[in-house]
């Protein structure tokens, strides 16, 4: 049987292992009791069975399995180290922290940076946007991964552990930092 996915419970990721095929007809009970149709196919992906994209998504499974795609694997490959890339934008970009090539220019304060990402949180510093709020104390962040740091003081959270003697970190930078100052000689 399909999970239905009801507003209060659709953000949860839930796999139900199961060989039955699940037509538009399975779902008109819970369309009809005004819950959203949705649930997880025989294959266990997340399926939308509304009316409205039941017959496409059913047309497009359709045309996927009469028509297979073929993968392009060819990689790009750096010059400088052994790293290869899908496409040529990810290489050029990769290979600039190799050149010191720094293409991409604040507006603001003429600072260069290697990529429009780098650029975007940069910018931030100028007009004080801080999009990440912790959910416990309310502290806002410009980075989700500083969020994410952050939020390891709330819970208490070690993921990273020194290999030598065991002891545990929040952060990689603060494992490092240990390795530097206990394990010098290693």
């Amino acid at each position: 049987k399909a999970e239905i996915m009801s507003p209060t419970n659709s953000n949860k990721r839930k796999r139900q292992t199961t060989d039955k095929e699940y037509s538009k007809n399975d779902f008109s009970r819970s369309v009809d009791s005004g819950e959203e149709a949705y649930g997880y196919d025989s294959n266990n992906r997340f399926v939308d069975y509304s009316e409205d994209n039941f017959e496409f998504f059913a047309a497009q499974d359709d045309y996927k399995s009469e028509y297979p795609t073929m993968v392009d694997t060819s990689l790009f490959s750096c010059r400088f180290c052994d790293k290869e890339f899908s496409n040529a934008n990810s290489l050029s970009r990769h290979e600039n922290v190799h050149t010191g090539k720094t293409p991409i220019e604040c507006d603001v304060c003429l600072k260069t940076f290697i990529s429009k990402s780098i650029l975007c949180i940069h910018k931030r510093s100028h007009t004080g946007e801080k999009p990440y709020a912790c959910n416990v104390c309310g502290r806002s962040f410009t980075q989700k991964s500083h969020l994410v740091l952050h939020h390891r003081t709330h819970t208490g959270e070690k993921p990273y552990k020194c290999v030598l003697c065991e002891k545990k970190f929040s952060s990689t930078s603060g494992r490092a930092e240990h390795t530097r100052r206990r394990h010098p000689y290693v």
